[in-house]
């Protein structure tokens, strides 16, 4: 069975880019074979480290969920441009946009792929921070139940021990033929021959 061992030891591609947001500029990470791992940072050095634990994570998530797991592929197999058939009125729009902002078109539709990219490695980050959230709450409420039946336990051992040491202090007593010696005893109705049998005897009557 191939283990996160084995999918660290290969070499998944790490691809670097740099952009900018509100004049900010920042390195995004991704590692195109495993979808939605990727990572920023203001460093590349930054960027790749962040990456690199944030596939070790994406790996044991999918290791523990039982999901296929994408193996390194050669960048031999792409070229880097492919023909796209699109709609005229898409053509002329996606022109516009692009000449608006100072761009080509291919740079415009490239920008728009990146950014369609990023918002999807967010988003399926987010969901599996929430598998992971749903899967520790799952996990607190189990230890939660095995905390309540040990108190419960505890409670019933506690609650056997104050029998046991009432017994031992009181054996006859428990079962009703002697009067312990520090308990009130009416020996009589009448109040004139009530007595107190304790470390010190006052009777009255």
């Amino acid at each position: 069975m191939k283990n996160l061992d084995y999918y660290l030891s290969l070499p998944y591609n790490i691809v670097i880019r740099q952009d900018e947001e509100d004049g900010n500029k920042y390195i995004i990470a991704e590692i195109p074979e495993l979808p939605g791992c990727g990572a920023i940072g203001v460093s590349y050095e930054q960027a790749i480290n962040n990456v690199n634990e944030h596939k070790i994570a994406w790996l044991e998530a999918n290791i523990d969920a039982g999901l296929p797991i994408p193996e390194p592929v050669s960048e031999d197999l792409y070229s880097g441009k492919f023909l796209l058939r699109i709609p005229v009125k898409i053509h002329m729009r996606l022109s516009k946009e692009a000449e608006n902002e100072g761009l080509s078109l291919n740079q415009y539709i490239r920008k728009q792929l990146e950014n369609h990219i990023d918002n999807r490695i967010i988003l399926e980050g987010l969901h599996r921070l929430d598998n992971k959230i749903d899967l520790m709450k799952a996990e607190a409420c189990k230890t939660s139940a095995k905390v309540m039946h040990l108190q419960n336990e505890l409670l019933n051992v506690r609650r056997s021990l104050g029998n046991l040491h009432i017994s031992q202090q009181y054996p006859q007593s428990i079962e009703g033929s002697q009067t312990p010696t520090n308990v009130i005893s009416l020996q009589s109705k009448s109040p004139r021959n009530l007595s107190y049998y304790g470390p010190e005897i006052l009777s009255a009557g």
